[in-house]
Parts: C-alpha cells; sequence; structure tokens
C-alpha cells in the first residue's frame, strides 16, 4: 500500500459503481478534482429552490439547519474533551455505522477531511447508531501453508447481538469481549504483523467501562486513531441529530403530506427496481404501507426499556396528525409547524425515540443541511432511489452526491496460483482426456490408434445412425489410448486441484471486506495520509 493511490475516475465505473478490483485503488465519482465544482452546483442548486420546509424557504431552513447541527456536533466532541476543526460556511458530508467496518469505507473519512481543506469546508461525520447491530464477531483468514486450511474463522467478541439498534447495544458478555486480542492472536501469530486491533482493544474497552454503548466506543478509538494520522472531523451521531428542531422540520414536511409522501417514496422504489431488474421486495428498501386511512412513514420508534424498533403510521384526524406504531399510540400533533415543532419535543420527552431510515436519512442531510454528501458504494446505489424521491415530492432536482471507497487488502502470504494458470490446466488436462494423441507417449506406445483417429476425424459422416456410430468409434479409440497419459492425467488432476485449492485460499486472503482493525497501522496510515493531501 505504499505505492502512490491509484484513483478509479468516471471512465472506469459504471452507474453501478464496481468496487476496485487493484489493491489500493481508490473508487472516486465525480473524480476527486471535479468535486469542488458539484460543491458550487449543489450549493447554486439548492439555494434558488422555492420550496419550503416546516414553513421556510429552502435557503432558510438549510442555514439555520446547520447552525444547529454543527452546535450540537461541537457538543457531542467536547463532552470527551475531542477537538473539533475550524468551521467554513459550506458543508461537507460523509456518514457510516459504527461498526467495525472494512477498511476500504474508512477511505471516506480521509477524502472528506482532504476535501474540505482544499476547498473551505465544514468536514462532518455522521455515526449512524440508529441501525441494528449486524454483528458480534470479527471475521479473521486462517493462515496455513496448505490452502485446504485457509479458512475464514468468524471470532466472537459478545453473545448474540439480537435486534437492538446501535445507540441501545451494550455488551453482554465482559469475559468474552475483554479476551478477544488474546484469542485473535492465535489465529495472527503467522501474518507477520501485529493488527491494530492489539494495541486498540484496550481503549475500547475503558469505553465501555465509562458506560458507553459499544458503537459508540468503537467510534471514539477510531477518531482517536484519525487524530494520531491528522485527522480532525466533527461528529455527530444521527441519535443527537434526531433530537435537532432541524430533523423534527422535516418531519412535518413528510408527516404533513404522508399520503403522497409515501406513493412518491414507492413509486422511487417500484422504478429502481425495475431499472434494475431486481424481484427482491426488500431491495433496496421495503415499499411503505397503507393501514385503512394511516399510512406508513419512514421512521422507527422504540423505547430505551423495549429497544425492538417500530413502524410509525400516521393519519389526519380532526385537524390533527395523529401517529401511532400500528400497535399503540404515541402522539397528536397539531398541522401548524411550530405547533408541530412543540409537541415533536413532547414526544421525545416522553422517552420515545424517533429515528429516520435510510432514504429519509439522506434525504434530510442532502437536501435539508449539506452541500455535498460522500457516500460508499451501496449509498451511493441506493440513493439513486432518493434522486427519483426529491424530483417526485418536491419537484426539484436533487442536489447530487459524490461515492468513494478504496480496495485494500490484508498484507499476508498468498499462493501462487493464477487464474492463468488455472485456465492452462484445465486445456491440458481435456487434451489428455479427450486427445491423447497430441502427446509424445502415446504417439509412440500407439501408432496404429492415432492413425486411425487422424484418419477417422477428417470425413465427418451425414446423418444420424451414422454419426452415432462414428461418434462411438471415436469414443472408443480414444479410451484405448488413455493409458499412455495416465501418469500424466494423474499429475494434471492433481495440479488442478491444487491451483483450485490455493485460488480459493487466495479469495479468502485477499477479500477487501476484512475490518480495519485487523490492518497493520503503518500500512493504514501510509494509505490514508495521502488521501488528505
Amino acid at each position: 500500500m505504499s505505492a502512490p493511490v491509484r484513483v478509479l475516475g468516471a471512465e472506469r465505473v459504471t452507474a453501478r459503481y464496481r468496487a476496485p478490483a487493484e489493491d489500493g485503488e481508490l473508487l472516486a465519482e465525480p473524480p476527486l478534482a471535479e468535486i469542488a465544482d458539484q460543491l458550487d452546483a449543489n450549493t447554486t442548486r439548492l439555494a434558488a429552490s422555492r420550496i419550503a420546509i416546516a414553513g421556510h424557504p429552502l435557503a432558510e431552513f438549510r442555514r439555520r439547519a446547520a447552525e444547529e447541527v454543527l452546535a450540537a456536533a461541537q457538543r457531542y466532541l467536547s463532552e470527551t474533551g475531542e477537538p473539533a476543526p475550524s468551521l467554513y460556511p459550506r458543508l461537507l458530508v460523509t456518514g457510516h455505522q459504527p461498526d467495525l467496518f472494512h477498511a476500504g469505507v474508512w477511505a471516506k473519512n480521509f477524502v472528506l477531511n482532504g476535501l474540505a481543506g482544499r476547498h473551505g469546508a465544514t468536514p462532518l461525520k455522521f455515526v449512524v447508531d440508529n441501525d441494528i447491530v449486524k454483528s458480534t464477531a470479527i471475521d479473521v483468514p486462517v493462515v496455513s501453508d496448505d490452502p485446504a486450511k485457509v479458512v475464514v474463522a468468524h471470532v466472537p467478541f459478545d453473545g448474540p447481538a439480537g435486534e437492538r439498534p446501535s445507540e441501545e447495544y451494550r455488551v453482554t458478555d465482559r469475559g468474552l469481549f475483554d479476551s478477544l486480542p488474546d484469542r485473535l492472536t492465535a489465529y495472527v501469530r503467522d501474518w507477520g504483523f501485529e493488527p491494530l486491533l492489539i494495541g486498540r482493544w484496550p481503549e475500547v474497552r475503558t469505553h465501555l467501562d465509562q458506560g458507553a454503548p459499544l458503537g459508540e466506543a468503537f467510534a471514539r478509538v477510531r477518531r482517536a486513531t484519525e487524530r494520531r494520522w491528522g485527522v480532525v472531523n466533527l461528529e455527530l451521531p444521527v441519535s443527537r441529530l434526531c433530537e435537532t428542531a432541524a430533523f423534527s422540520g422535516l418531519a412535518h414536511s413528510v408527516l404533513s403530506d404522508l399520503p403522497r409522501f409515501a406513493d412518491s417514496y414507492n413509486a422511487a422504489i417500484r422504478a429502481y427496481r425495475a431499472r434494475n431488474r431486481l424481484r427482491s421486495r426488500h431491495h433496496p428498501a421495503p415499499e411503505l404501507a397503507r393501514r385503512g386511512d394511516a399510512f406508513e412513514a419512514p421512521l422507527w420508534v422504540w423505547r430505551t426499556e423495549s429497544p425492538q424498533r417500530e413502524k410509525v403510521f400516521a393519519r389526519r384526524l380532526d385537524g390533527h396528525l395523529e401517529l401511532t406504531t400500528g400497535k399503540q399510540p404515541l402522539a397528536r400533533l397539531p398541522i401548524e409547524p411550530a405547533a408541530f415543532a412543540n409537541g415533536w419535543r413532547g414526544l421525545l420527552s416522553e422517552g420515545w425515540k424517533v429515528r429516520p431510515r435510510a432514504l429519509a436519512f439522506t434525504l434530510f442531510v442532502r437536501l435539508c443541511l449539506a452541500d455535498g454528501f460522500i457516500h460508499g458504494i451501496g449509498g451511493g446505489k441506493y440513493d439513486e432511489v432518493t434522486d427519483d424521491l426529491v424530483r417526485r415530492f418536491f419537484a426539484i432536482e436533487p442536489p447530487a452526491y459524490a461515492v468513494v471507497s478504496a480496495t485494500l487488502r490484508l498484507p499476508l502470504p498468498r499462493f501462487p496460483a493464477t487464474e492463468s494458470d488455472l485456465r492452462d490446466t484445465r486445456r491440458r488436462l481435456r487434451d489428455l482426456e479427450w486427445n491423447p494423441q497430441r502427446f509424445a507417449t502415446t504417439r509412440s506406445r500407439f501408432p496404429e490408434l492415432v492413425a486411425e483417429k487422424a484418419q477417422a476425424v477428417r470425413p465427418e459422416p451425414v446423418g444420424n445412425s451414422h454419426r452415432r456410430l462414428w461418434f462411438r468409434r471415436l469414443q472408443w479409440i480414444t479410451r484405448e489410448m488413455r493409458p499412455a497419459v495416465e501418469s500424466e492425467l494423474s499429475g494434471a488432476r492433481a495440479r488442478l486441484d491444487r491451483i483450485t485449492a490455493e485460488l480459493a485460499a487466495n479469495q479468502i486472503l485477499m477479500s477487501r471486506e476484512y475490518a480495519w482493525p485487523l490492518f497493520p497501522e503503518a500500512a493504514l496510515r501510509d494509505y490514508f495520509t495521502r488521501l488528505l493531501r
């Protein structure tokens, strides 16, 4: 990872955003040099828009939202004594869950900081802590001289996660959690380097001891690592974002016109599925449902004492918005924007946690807050739906976003087999099995059969019955010659098995999906700091 960062521009990718193939390559769409133009275009487009959010012109709403959110991010970092960057008028944003994501995802944070510094923008990272914890284990490649023994070990650091959002998740088995570095050592002793995790895990444990949820502990350690490498971004958990007046303003715009919003949302999802030939009703997201005169909103709700996410439904009733989970009432909120905001604060003060789904979150950030947004590959794909939704519901052209991701592979030993070796060996094996006459041992041992086959293959008979007899004769001649190459056949089969096993092992060793704490610090620092220039 010490070579210059190779950047894939628009000419190398499709609209579906393919992950870079080579180790150290960076996908940037648009190219990094063009993102300043994208920021300028977004700022101009949004400033000229005539739509209103919660009764305020979009430009005014965005100004107020930025002031409130930036102040909230500064307060959040100050609670743990973490530094914040200087603030600039423009806002460049990214976001990701606080889990142990793969190293290529981390590139977004460094590109964010580098671009913000070059173009006079404030870098803001959202910690998406409202998503469900997907795993409480880390995948670790097992290195061996025997390719058949190269596997992925699923190494747990806690018991089953259950269906809990990250902001509510606390470790249940501290013995298992605390012992992870010792257990990991058994897998990495032959790697030739020490993973970051070994040295950083005590820091995670300290934050857990101080009462932080697991995702928050991971985020603090990741930020501390970034600071060691010269990067300071603003950060804010989505859970904190949802406490702002700005977020309640978007909630008002959606809920007060929910039937039309749901129609636009569902039409955008169906159009995406049609374009991409998807049959799944859950990809890229389920459609919003209707129950009688109540419509499903793009929100989740729960309480800390019962942290299972529930759907939110809303309907107009007697000049109010009636919100329910479908099972129990939540609130009756006035339609008028200021009164709605007061009612929304009351809902939160009663202990309800209302959080956006993925499309609603990026809709809010891109439309109501940021001048530019940096997605990863997955987000870049699904946010095509958000673009369509903005066009349908708000009747404006959406601000553009960027997609950034890197392919970084663990510096592990690999087997020498290549795809070319596989093709060559398969071709040789086919010849040994079906064309043994091409080999010297056969020509020496069975010259008559070799001559007979050469004679037989030239005139291809006409008619099915003649062709069957002709084909059977060729098969018989080939079988009779095959003993001459039996030892070569055995060797070719063994070589094919070996190459196949080595390539399968290399697939495991070369995966781009391994979590960033498994990498050596020096390699990551060297790669990522070059993205700041």
